[in-house]
């Protein structure tokens, strides 16, 4: 007797795709009266730092994009081990 296969799920492909490979970082940046606003941020991690000038906060992109990397790829801790 054949086996019977198990149905695609969009859903369940979304799930796993997701959870192995996280989505690259999003990022803006706005003017203040404070200085120029850099928001980073992915599903994980969220990051806003205001800086001088527009330039010092797209010269920032590059490093806040390592730092998520960096966290991204260390093992879990704490409750999200369990």
């Amino acid at each position: 007797m054949a086996g019977t296969g198990l149905a695609q799920s969009v859903h369940m492909d979304s799930c796993l795709t997701q959870s192995l490979t996280p989505a690259a970082p999003q990022y803006t940046i706005a003017q203040t009266v404070k200085g120029w606003r850099l928001r980073i941020e992915n599903e994980h991690f969220s990051v806003m730092q205001v800086f001088r000038s527009e330039d010092n906060a797209r010269d920032a992109v590059d490093r806040m994009m390592e730092f998520f990397h960096t966290m991204d790829s260390q093992p879990p801790r704490g409750r999200e081990a369990a």
